[in-house]
């Protein structure tokens, strides 16, 4: 099948199976640094990317996509689109911030900046969306240290007393001065495994003196350690206001080696799956055991299958030898010690291509090309239904939340440049969620969904890659147009599919599937 076109005999086939569930959250996704503007100027908080930027390895953010002003826009947009939810970032070095690049001691938290975040989550409430923050997404206060997740006892203290005040200070404000419900949904630490090994293995996010797969599994424990404390602070600090209890998740990013992602799901839900502290190692191996078979039987997009397959196995053995070394004991312990039924509320993840080696091509010269960009990166949406698959199996009773999934477009300056592959967002929306509908109409139990991003914003170190909905015209004040950096409108397309979905209409499910053009939504 031409993966730019919706086959119509297969579209009714998933169509006939699919069953619309009695809710499904919609949402767009973003984050703190990404888009808020703000950080490592002069007299602005410093954060752990403050050395990259000013040394010239990377753009600087500047005002970035001026999101902290224009917030009220963007919300507009979401509304328009008829989302239900909105993913944002609480930054910690705007909540506890320093614009002294040599402090290295915690300044104190900023009760303004708490209550900035409360605003905009009710400027979301009064638009229809529920607030959904991420606590941690790639990013920590400078003062703390490049090295910072590496200390388990500082990660204690420090992302402990954060988590104190935000969660505290933020609903607050929320609750006593603005009249909104307390946040009901969190994601505690956005990737854990890309705030690990592309710092202290590809040297692609800053870190300081340590490297090598040993300080990237040291700091991969210790970011899903701070989830379980992030998911029990959250829970207690509920349960002590007498708040309605609210979702707290980690979202994993999708991958097709199990001890990069399922394997941290796994640990997280052992408990809920009646599984003793003794009988964990078995657990995950049967586990593990289990997502091979499904995921093995995924093919690569292009290329030689046993290339890719051997590449990725490779890269798994080197991955599994590390961890026979730096087992993740302390986080097991961690998980049980508090008596639980697991530590996530729904298992989140997020989805791009999940196999390294699709990002290889092999030719005659030179032999092998790595796909750096992330406009070059495949969609891969036929991979879904068995990730879905795997979930499932993980979930157990919980739902399964697709919290970011998109695509990268190159920007140069306000001119879309197309895709080799000829993908257009539309179309990749469209196979996306064309593939969460067939896994759902198999007994997957995914409920949510978000895209990533509502706007476009600042990409780990470049403005080029393009992931919004709407594009954002960065020479003239970031201003937002009413289309993606290529024109298309993905974003009309989002909207009628929401709105099948609330009026339960297979028949207009379908024509948004087929339809080449999507009314406008502002």
């Amino acid at each position: 099948m031409d993966p730019k076109r919706i086959d119509r005999a297969d579209l009714d086939q998933v169509l006939e199976r699919f069953e619309f569930p009695p809710r499904f959250d919609w949402g767009a996704s973003t984050s703190g640094y990404q888009a808020e503007g703000g950080f490592n100027g002069p007299d602005e908080p410093k954060n752990n990317w403050y050395f990259f930027e000013t040394s010239g390895k990377k753009e600087r953010t500047g005002a970035s996509s001026r999101f902290l002003e224009l917030y009220e826009e963007d919300l507009d947009r979401g509304r328009a689109i008829g989302l239900s939810l909105f993913r944002l970032g609480i930054e910690w070095a705007r909540l506890q911030p320093s614009a002294d690049p040599e402090c290295r001691t915690p300044p104190p938290f900023a009760p303004d900046a708490a209550r900035r975040y409360a605003r905009i989550m009710a400027a979301s409430y009064d638009r229809g969306m529920f607030p959904a923050p991420t606590l941690h997404h790639f990013t920590h206060p400078l003062w703390a240290g490049m090295d910072f997740w590496l200390d388990r006892d500082r990660v204690r203290e420090l992302f402990g007393a954060y988590l104190e005040f935000a969660v505290t200070e933020i609903n607050r404000v929320l609750v006593e001065e603005l009249g909104k419900p307390p946040i009901p949904y969190y994601i505690t630490i956005n990737e854990p495994v890309g705030a690990s090994l592309p710092a202290y293995v590809l040297n692609a996010f800053p870190r300081g003196s340590a490297k090598g797969l040993r300080a990237a599994f040291t700091a991969y424990e210790n970011l899903l350690l701070a989830h379980v404390l992030a998911y029990r602070a959250v829970h207690r600090i509920y349960r002590a206001r007498g708040w309605a209890r609210p979702t707290v998740t980690c979202n994993t990013w999708c991958a097709g080696i199990y001890s990069m992602d399922r394997l941290a799901q796994d640990i997280f839900l052992a408990p809920r799956h009646g599984v003793a502290r003794a009988d964990l190692p078995g657990f995950l191996a049967r586990q593990k055991k289990d997502f091979d078979r499904l995921i093995g039987a995924v093919p690569y997009i292009h290329g030689p299958q046993w290339a890719k397959r051997a590449f990725d196995g490779l890269l798994e053995s080197l991955i599994e030898r590390q961890l026979r070394r730096q087992p993740l004991t302390g986080l097991m312990d961690e998980v049980y010690a508090g008596g639980e039924p697991g530590v996530v509320d729904a298992v989140g993840f997020d989805f791009y291509d999940p196999f390294w080696a699709n990002n290889l091509d092999f030719g005659l010269w030179p032999p092998v090309r790595l796909r750096i960009e992330s406009w070059d990166w495949n969609t891969n949406a036929k991979a879904l239904p068995a990730f879905l698959e795997s979930y499932s199996t993980a979930a157990r009773d919980l739902p399964i939340h697709i919290l970011e999934n998109g695509i990268g477009i190159r920007g140069a300056g306000n001119v879309g440049v197309p895709r080799a592959d000829g993908m257009t967002r539309d179309q990749a929306l469209k196979n996306a969620l064309l593939e969460m509908l067939r896994a759902m109409g198999r007994g997957a139990d995914v409920r949510l969904y978000s895209y990533w991003t509502l706007v476009d914003n600042y990409e780990w170190g470049s403005f080029a890659p393009r992931f919004g909905l709407f594009a954002v015209d960065y020479a003239a004040g970031a201003r937002r147009l009413p289309h993606d950096i290529l024109g298309g409108n993905a974003a009309g397309l989002y909207h009628w599919i929401i709105k099948a979905f609330a009026a339960r209409d297979k028949n207009a499910l379908r024509e948004a599937f087929l339809a080449d053009e999507y009314p406008r939504v502002v």
